[in-house]
């Protein structure tokens, strides 16, 4: 009998287990940020801000201090500090759409209904404060709820934290609604 030549090497024995294999992670692409979209889209929603407030200041020591206000209508040094963060918030999420414009044509939609929202945001200080038109003004700001709303939907279907930056707005719209909706009743306008 002939012995078979080929022998085999015995393996070192090690008390190690085997590592387990894990599936390689996508790598998530880098967002970057576009600094002069992001600062245009602020800008443009603090501007409507800015021009909006100059119908409260000339108003303010005359029409709307004389008009019966509601028993929870925050002192006027409130307001002030709180739109500047809403509309700091709104060009954050105006940006985050439009990002995606470029790209995606109902983003564009979206974006659309977001400077109507934003017109119908000046519409509201214009005649509320600068026409002393408090029933024109209600429907004013129906309107913007509703166009409000709307633009809330559509971020959400592209962009989850754009719609979040939206909310505190959105919260702050039924307020003034609430407020606005006191005023007409009171003063029967």
């Amino acid at each position: 009998m002939a012995k078979s030549k080929s022998r085999r090497k015995p393996r070192p024995r090690t008390s190690a287990k085997p590592k387990p294999r894990t599936e390689a992670k996508p790598i998530a692409p880098k967002r970057t940020v576009n600094l002069a979209k992001l600062l245009t889209s602020v800008l443009v929603c603090e501007a409507v801000g800015v021009v909006g407030s100059l119908f409260v200041l000339i108003t303010q020591p005359s029409w709307y201090n004389i008009i019966g206000e509601s028993f929870f209508t925050p002192p006027a040094l409130f307001f002030e500090p709180i739109w500047v963060v809403l509309y700091l918030l709104m060009g954050v999420a105006g940006y985050m759409i439009w990002t995606q414009a470029k790209v995606n044509k109902q983003a564009r939609g979206a974006l659309i209904l977001f400077t109507l929202q934003l017109m119908l945001n000046f519409a509201w200080t214009a005649t509320f404060f600068g026409k002393h038109m408090a029933f024109d003004g209600l429907v004013a700001v129906v309107l913007l709820w509703i166009t409000l709303l709307g633009t809330m939907v559509w971020f959400w279907n592209f962009s989850k934290k754009a719609a979040a930056l939206m909310f505190p707005y959105f919260a702050w719209v039924i307020f003034a609604l609430i407020l606005n909706i006191y005023i007409v009743l009171l003063n029967g306008m």
